[in-house]
């Protein structure tokens, strides 16, 4: 029956399109845009519209979204210490009544309706908050008002630090850290939300000629001589940060996708040499955030590097830093952060006056293993479309639907054969896993345990999986003596079964050599590491 219902889906649209356009159906890619509110960048048009017209600049935002076949949405809803939605904690937005601390009126909850006008559309909405990020002391903030009304600065101003116009949470507060947690989890419990999402405010962008950011009273408060270095010291306090909020957004809802957009760079290779051939500002060195870390760890889901500047910058060239994410992904998702707000018939820069450079880029992620789609920034610039960025992504790359790739460590069941998987989502809707086959792996056994009997060694272990395994899962054991590398190739291969135990006979000795077991676990192509070894004399 799915078949059917897929073949009429293709027959449908392989009609509708024009001659030129390939019948090609992309199941599953990232089409992403980022949904900007900090300063009316993107939405609303001005601040102090009535709702009827923000709703209204909404709804043409969203049949456009539509329109380009984008499915996903990244909407920024605590830009600088205020919020688009009702909180307990945060100021409303001044983007919206032009008034901070006033909520839109008529009333209604901008966050709640988004989130309708995306479910509609069947598009993701993650929610893009900028965590440490506070006030901005100029025209656009009454610092007063923020000073006399912003209940957690008028409780604990010293978590907050001046740096150039703005003010600043202080990550090297543990209970500063928190509270921000706390205000994500606010919208992650309250809110039908796909993802929580943040981008590249940090510890803050270095300003030419301002003194430097002023937490060293905290360091000496708070390092408790862990780090000598208060740059360490800082990649601390964002490493906390980021698995704190990991944890307490995954024991509330374990699907909820965890993704960051930081600088395109990580870390130039001048200052170390697992850093990308590139010469810019970089997320670890100047915003003290260790993104390549977050995916190892586990701590994100899904990272979009804002690879804004063109092929041959020697900054940050695209096809460089897409080769360097491509190796440095650890399993988990990369998007590309693509800059069309760079578009412009009169850009000083040559790449920038015609879409082919946009082409160019999207045809590299495309060919390139670890991304699995694109993020705009920003929508502001597709309601404007320069140079027709919209014709070519519908033309040439959109043409037609995509959902937002499966991430088969979220699935709610994963079912393995003998060389195929398929994810099955909380809906109960199938995923095709073939893009990340080599990725997936199956739980290590554990708590090997041993006993000798009468010329006979018996062996037993601890495995459990959450997969399903079309295929009896087998054990492979590997035994190496004292001196060998614990390498489990076929030189080392004892036995194999189907049990979670085995017997050997083994000799009787005067004296008992040693020997190290390992045990892995394999499904059709799919395989455990190697569990840690247990040594036994024999």
């Amino acid at each position: 029956m799915r078949k059917i219902y897929l073949f009429y889906i293709l027959l449908y649209f392989t009609i509708s399109l024009p001659a030129q356009t390939q019948p090609f159906f992309v199941q599953e890619e990232m089409r992403g845009v980022w949904l900007g509110t900090a300063f009316n960048n993107d939405w609303p048009f001005q601040p102090g519209s009535s709702s009827d017209e923000q709703k209204r600049q909404l709804l043409v935002y969203f049949n456009l979204f539509q329109k380009l076949r984008l499915n996903t949405v990244f909407v920024q809803v605590r830009p600088v210490g205020d919020a688009i939605y009702p909180s307990k904690t945060e100021m409303w937005s001044k983007s919206l009544s032009g008034t901070l601390g006033k909520p839109p009126h008529p009333y209604y909850d901008p966050l709640a309706y988004m989130i309708k006008l995306a479910k509609e559309r069947n598009m993701e909405l993650h929610a893009w908050f900028n965590p440490f990020r506070s006030l901005s002391q100029n025209r656009w903030d009454n610092t007063d008002y923020f000073h006399e009304h912003y209940k957690v600065f008028k409780e604990h101003p010293n978590w907050f630090v001046d740096y150039g116009n703005r003010k600043y949470f202080n990550p090297g507060i543990p209970e500063a850290r928190r509270y921000i947690i706390s205000v994500i989890m606010e919208v992650v419990r309250n809110y039908d939300i796909d993802g929580v999402h943040f981008d590249d405010y940090f510890y803050p962008y270095p300003k030419k000629g301002e003194p430097v950011f002023g937490d060293i009273k905290t360091f000496y408060k708070y390092n408790n001589h862990q780090f000598k270095n208060i740059k360490d010291w800082r990649r601390h306090n964002i490493n906390e940060f980021i698995r704190e909020l990991h944890d307490s957004v995954m024991a509330y809802n374990p699907m909820l996708k965890i993704g960051v957009a930081p600088p395109a760079v990580w870390r130039n290779s001048n200052f170390d040499p697992q850093g990308s051939k590139t010469l810019g500002l970089s997320s670890y060195d100047d915003l003290f955030a260790d993104t390549r870390k977050w995916l190892q760890e586990g701590w994100i889901d899904y990272l979009v590097p804002q690879m804004y500047a063109e092929i041959g910058n020697k900054w940050g060239d695209f096809k460089t830093l897409a080769g360097w994410w491509n190796k440095n992904a650890y399993d988990k998702h990369i998007y590309a952060g693509i800059g069309i707000y760079r578009l412009d018939p009169h850009s000083k820069y040559n790449a920038w006056r015609s879409v082919s450079e946009i082409k160019k880029q999207m045809e590299i992620i495309k060919q390139t293993e670890a991304f699995r789609g694109a993020v705009f920034f920003s929508a502001r610039t597709l309601l404007k479309n320069p140079l027709n960025i919209r014709e070519l992504l519908i033309k040439d790359f959109y043409t037609l639907p995509a959902e937002p790739p499966a991430m088969w460590w979220k699935s709610r069941e994963l079912i393995l054969n003998d060389s195929t998987a398929i994810a099955i989502d909380l809906q109960g809707k199938e995923h095709s896993l073939s893009h990340n086959l080599q990725y997936i792996k199956l739980p290590v056994v554990t708590n090997i345990q041993y006993m000798r009997k009468k010329g006979e060694l018996f062996l037993f272990w601890n495995w459990k999986s959450n997969y399903k395994c079309n295929k009896d899962v087998v054990f492979t054991i590997y035994r190496f003596k004292k001196n060998e590398l614990p390498i489990a190739d076929s030189n080392h291969l004892v036995a194999t079964t189907y049990n979670k135990e085995i017997s050997f006979s083994i000799r009787k000795r005067i004296f008992k050599h040693k020997y190290y077991y390992l045990i892995k676990a394999q499904c059709g192509v799919f395989k455990s590491a190697a569990s840690e070894p247990v040594l036994i004399k024999h």
